[in-house]
């Protein structure tokens, strides 16, 4: 494929579900499309291959589900910002959310498959599923709309206001420079730059399990900023619901989640309870424990649960440590025997007779109290986890990536992650949320190449 002559009226950078969404929609309009990947092409998909499911504001039975209106999904998203309302583009969260069952029939028409899930879409072969559809209908295309893999966008070429070029790497050696019309951004966040991961954590760093890919190291995000682009969001933001520390560091995916907490007790590495366990999933963000995890010793902790609970929650891909006395589970975990004992001793006491909570327990367990009575006892290394960063590129409700002056580049777009941060702020977000943000915003910059 010789690229170097060729002239496309848009050029897209990045390889999930945002940047095809984006790539299939100019394509159906007409348009000579590139679609730069960083990825080898048995490792495509970006974040978006470690997607489950897909939240939409719909009707009562569209598609089997229960209704869910375009005012319970603004609150819901509102919800997971704190409020913060000061820190985002409500007009394009608005917009996104209006356009969500949108997303959903645009994924249908090419290829996807869903079951309903109460209010939720569960995508039928989940995000990687979802992203090998739109491949293919991609390659059957591939005279006007083309794929490259492992191909970096190292250089954004841009003069004054106006797109010119990409310089990219192929294969890790051979630099070339492609000439573009338009250019749509859709590479992710930086949470795979491990240099600049590490300047930003300090040691805390070393603690955290990464759900994404290493490819999405942030460059392009940077060009633009050396452009004169605007930004939104904190460099600190991203973390992730807890997870199994056994997990790789990075491309944990969704094997990583821990759904234990709710039945157990949380003790850190000196046999400490560290939170209310019965809140988690629960009033209080998920996130919010993550961040007091990573304040623990080591950023280290352990569920503790017995039989009784085994069977109520979804199990992790490593099976847990199991003893048939508390003292025999501590020292397989290394903890202090004589320190679990006493907490799991102080706990039971503390369980409200007829109630499932505590009474007088520093910190309480509000609901889900279950005496730790009834072998064997079992026990999950957890580690802080973390998805994808917020600091991104400020864009306007066409998808246009704004420059500092708050004007927009007449030829630069932006979905999915890359302006994520326009949308969520902190570290919560909502669960199924980002697929939709990343398609809907994806075919918004498609539609206006």
């Amino acid at each position: 494929m010789n690229l170097i002559n060729e002239k496309f009226d848009v050029i897209v950078g990045g390889g999930g579900n945002a940047a095809l969404a984006a790539a299939i929609t100019a394509c159906e309009r007409g348009r000579r499309v590139l679609v730069v990947v960083k990825d080898k092409r048995w490792q495509r998909g970006g974040h978006s291959k470690y997607a489950e499911c897909m939240l939409t504001a719909h009707e009562e039975g569209w598609y089997g589900l229960k209704g869910y209106s375009e005012e319970d999904y603004f609150k819901a998203v509102v919800r997971s910002v704190h409020g913060r309302t000061d820190l985002i583009n409500t007009s394009l969260l608005k917009l996104i959310i209006r356009r969500s069952k949108e997303y959903a029939e645009f994924a249908h028409a090419h290829g996807i498959r869903f079951l309903p899930e109460g209010a939720r879409l569960r995508i039928v072969g989940g995000g990687q599923g979802l992203v090998n559809h739109y491949y293919h209908w991609l390659e059957k295309r591939s005279d006007r709309c083309k794929v490259i893999y492992d191909a970096e966008i190292q250089k954004i070429n841009v003069d004054g206001d106006t797109f010119k070029s990409v310089e990219v790497v192929l294969g890790g050696r051979q630099r070339i420079t492609i000439s573009g019309d338009n250019l749509i951004l859709a590479t992710g966040g930086f949470e795979g730059n491990v240099e600049l991961m590490k300047k930003i954590w300090g040691e805390k760093f070393e603690y955290i399990r990464f759900r994404g890919t290493l490819v999405n190291t942030g460059i392009p995000i940077f060009e633009m900023v050396r452009n004169g682009a605007a930004t939104v969001g904190r460099m600190n933001e991203g973390l992730h619901p807890i997870v199994d520390a056994r997990v790789p560091k990075f491309e944990a995916g969704v094997i990583a989640r821990d759904y234990s907490i709710p039945y157990s007790i949380v003790v850190n590495a000196l046999g400490q309870r560290i939170f209310d366990e019965g809140n988690y999933a629960g009033g209080v963000s998920e996130v919010t424990y993550t961040r007091i995890l990573l304040e623990q010793p080591e950023g280290k902790a352990f569920s503790i649960f017995d039989r009784k609970v085994w069977g109520l929650f979804k199990p992790h891909a490593y099976p847990p440590f199991k003893d048939y006395t508390i003292e025999g589970l501590a020292r397989q975990i290394n903890l202090d025997p004589q320190a679990l004992i006493k907490v799991v001793k102080e706990f039971n006491s503390h369980i409200v007779p007829g109630k499932d909570c505590t009474q007088g327990l520093d910190p309480p367990k509000s609901k889900n109290a279950r005496p730790i009575d009834t072998p064997p006892f079992y026990a999950y290394p957890l580690a802080p986890g973390f998805s994808f960063t917020r600091y991104s590129l400020k864009v306007d409700e066409r998808a246009r990536v704004l420059r500092v002056s708050n004007k927009p580049f007449t030829n630069v777009f932006a979905a999915g992650n890359t302006m994520i941060g326009n949308i969520l702020t902190e570290d919560e977000y909502l669960g199924c949320f980002d697929i939709v943000v990343g398609g809907v915003v994806g075919m918004i910059a498609g539609e206006n190449v």
